[in-house]
């Protein structure tokens, strides 16, 4: 039966260009090869040949912040059919290695 699970969040900030860049990246994965699906060459990023301006180079450069937090979900004490939501300090689990590392928590999920 499970008690309990630990939600890890990673919150990134995307200014307005960074959005609609991506968001036009995920059009064009979504696609489905219709005739007026986007196609690769649309996709306009910020990066530029400094030699050759004419020529078309693909990406885009972008710095953002990003905030962490992690709760505790408990299913032990439910109110109302509800678990329990408990802010706790972000520790990341011990990283694995070709295999599973028994310091980590016996709930944690890999």
């Amino acid at each position: 039966m499970i008690h309990h699970r630990i939600l890890l969040i990673n919150l990134y900030t995307l200014n307005n260009d960074s959005y609609s860049y991506y968001k036009s990246l995920d059009e064009q994965i979504q696609s489905e090869g219709k005739l007026f699906d986007p196609i690769a060459a649309q996709l306009n990023g910020n990066i530029k040949c400094i030699t050759n301006p004419e020529k078309k180079a693909i990406g885009f450069f972008e710095a953002s912040s990003v905030c962490n937090a992690s709760y505790v979900i408990d299913y032990r004490y439910l109110n109302k059919s509800q678990p329990s939501v408990i802010k706790t300090p972000y520790i990341l689990p011990p990283e694995a290695i070709g295999y599973r590392i028994n310091t980590a928590p016996p709930f944690w999920i890999y």
